[in-house]
């Protein structure tokens, strides 16, 4: 794990809930269910559509509803919303000034690879408290972390 490298993103700032809110709420970005989202291959699944306001709600719902239960609670389909919106930047391109790929992987090549080296694919992915996806594998990739923390769980190659 690297840090500082996002430190001086504009989204530590502007991607808080009610700057979000208050900013794009009624644009439309796809949830789904987190085994969804990995078993079609890093699109929201059998996505469903709504505006941010209305999945920022039911995010801050669940995370109170899971703040009030031990850590053993497992989550119920209905609270395993996810977002996982690759598309965010087409619905919402005003976020693109809020950060930049860190120097350090601008060489790392597109994930379809059709666009050429250099070029990110970039995904804003949203959840509530205990909330992510199930194990999955991918080639390389980073990931920002603008607000909250990240669990993660690597094996050696081959070993998954």
């Amino acid at each position: 794990l690297i840090d500082g490298l996002i430190d001086d993103w504009k989204a530590h700032t502007r991607w808080r809930r009610d700057a979000l809110e208050r900013r794009y709420g009624a644009r439309m970005t796809s949830t789904g269910g987190g085994a969804g989202i990995v078993q079609s291959g890093g699109n929201a699944g059998s996505a469903t559509f709504g505006n941010l306001s209305s999945y920022l709600s039911r995010m801050a719902e669940i995370s109170a509803s899971q703040a009030n239960e031990t850590a053993s609670t497992s989550l119920t389909a209905a609270e395993d919303l996810f977002n996982f919106d690759i598309d965010f930047l087409k619905k919402m391109p005003e976020l693109r000034s809020d950060f930049s790929t860190p120097p350090l992987f601008t060489s790392w090549g597109a994930a379809d690879r059709q666009t050429g080296p250099g070029h990110s694919w970039h995904m804003l992915s949203l959840g509530a408290s205990r909330t992510g996806l199930p194990f999955h594998v991918h080639g390389e990739t980073w990931l920002g972390l603008v607000f909250g923390k990240k669990r993660w769980f690597l094996f050696a190659p081959g070993r998954g």
